[in-house]
């Protein structure tokens, strides 16, 4: 099993973000990935992913420093050879995690993978 780590940055979008680790968990071969977040001081019970997931770290900031420097300072935390860069409001399909491994290995050329987005709907309507 290869190690991946998931790195999100929330701002106020715990709820989604629950889901989105939940899509990756229960549609991947991997299941328990490192999950990263970056809070950019959200006030809407962020402590919960700590509570739900227990693989994950949640790092809170005590201002919005905004998406890249979040990422940027989740991509120095990581030692996975894989790193999945999600938005709080993704989920992703069976299989995803998977594919986009066995290409990177396949391809070693490859740095990196940028997947099709098919769609913006969280199933049974919004949360």
């Amino acid at each position: 099993m290869h190690m991946i780590d998931l790195l999100y940055v929330n701002y106020n979008s715990s709820k989604l973000l629950c889901k989105s680790i939940e899509s990756v968990i229960e549609n991947s071969a991997i299941r328990c990935p490192h999950v990263f977040v970056w809070d950019n001081r959200s006030n809407d019970d962020v402590d919960r992913i700590e509570r739900l997931f227990p693989q994950a770290t949640l790092i809170r900031s005590d201002k919005n420093v905004g998406f890249a420097r979040g990422i940027n300072e989740l991509i120095q935390r990581s030692r996975s050879p894989y790193l999945i860069i999600l938005n709080p409001d993704t989920l992703v399909r069976k299989g995803f995690v998977d594919d986009a491994i066995g290409f990177l290995e396949d391809n070693p050329e490859v740095g990196i993978l940028g997947p099709q987005m098919l769609g913006l709907y969280f199933k049974g309507g919004p949360i």
